[in-house]
């Protein structure tokens, strides 16, 4: 295999060169003799010569191209990124070999031109801040309709679009607050209108309602006594129920340190025990957590 490879390059490197020689013709001049008579009487003959148009012929190179060059540019990328087109150029040479004693010259062109994309990565997208939302009160709005004042917050987010590439992040704040705004504007003529109760029950919050002014044109929030929750059939505050069988004391929901009183199947009154104690359900009495499983101590 290697012997029949050298064959063939050499084979291929011969074929070149006979195609590039040849016999090549040139416009010349040669010299024509003509006789005449000279001498006393032309008893002589005589020779002259002039030079004459002609063809002659010589050894010739005929002119080959090298191989191309790589691809070089030719301008800048019309777009930095997102994708642009560039101008890529490359170029050869009659020099192999190059055309000599009369050999022709090569055939086509010295270079070719092509276009390419380039800067195809992402363009970089800066955030943009979202539409603000609706004000709404940090803590409870005082009315239900009418109007009422509480500290008001609004936000936004850098979502529009959301920065992506390296794009710049929003500039400027995302939320805003402010004193004492006004809330819950909406008329109170459906809420407090003739005929309708005059209080309304909270959405959430058992121990909360809302009651109607002289004027129907405020709903005010209000809150229910200790130890009560207002009930939207009685229409009013009723006191916590508890279980009598429990005992007149009874453990706290969720502070190992508070207790209340049952009286009449009805939470009367929170109490707290003193400082480094906590309630025992079982005994009924502060007791020490050192030396009791009480609340997981």
């Amino acid at each position: 295999m290697r012997g029949a490879w050298c064959i063939a390059v050499v084979s291929v490197t011969l074929w070149a060169a006979f195609a590039a020689a040849d016999r090549c013709q040139y416009s010349c001049s040669k010299q024509e003799r003509s006789n005449y008579e000279c001498g006393w009487w032309g008893w002589k003959r005589c020779s002259r010569y002039r030079s004459v148009p002609s063809t002659c012929y010589r050894d010739c190179t005929h002119g080959q191209w090298s191989a191309f060059s790589l691809w070089e540019a030719t301008s800048t990328c019309s777009h930095t990124c997102g994708g642009g087109e560039i101008t890529q150029q490359r170029t050869r040479q009659c020099n192999n070999p190059a055309p000599s004693n009369g050999g022709r010259p090569c055939e086509g062109e010295t270079s070719e031109t092509r276009t390419s994309t380039c800067n195809t990565h992402p363009c970089p997208i800066a955030g943009g801040w979202s539409a603000w939302t609706e004000w709404t009160p940090i803590d409870e709005c005082p009315a239900l309709c009418g109007g009422g004042k509480a500290d008001l917050t609004r936000s936004r987010t850098c979502t529009n679009p959301s920065p992506q590439y390296g794009g710049a992040d929003c500039v400027g704040q995302a939320t805003q607050t402010t004193i004492m705004g006004d809330c819950n504007v909406d008329s109170c003529a459906d809420v407090c209108a003739p005929g309708n109760p005059t209080v309304v029950h909270h959405e959430t919050k058992e121990h909360l309602y809302y009651e109607c002014d002289e004027a129907g044109d405020v709903a005010y929030l209000e809150e229910c006594p200790d130890f009560s929750t207002f009930s939207p059939i009685a229409e009013t505050c009723t006191p916590l129920p508890c279980n009598i069988m429990d005992g007149l004391y009874q453990t706290f929901p969720g502070d190992c340190r508070k207790y209340f009183m049952c009286l009449a199947g009805t939470r009367t009154i929170d109490l707290v025990c003193p400082s480094g104690k906590v309630f025992n359900g079982d005994t009924r009495i502060c007791d020490d957590p050192a030396t009791t499983q009480i609340c997981g101590m």
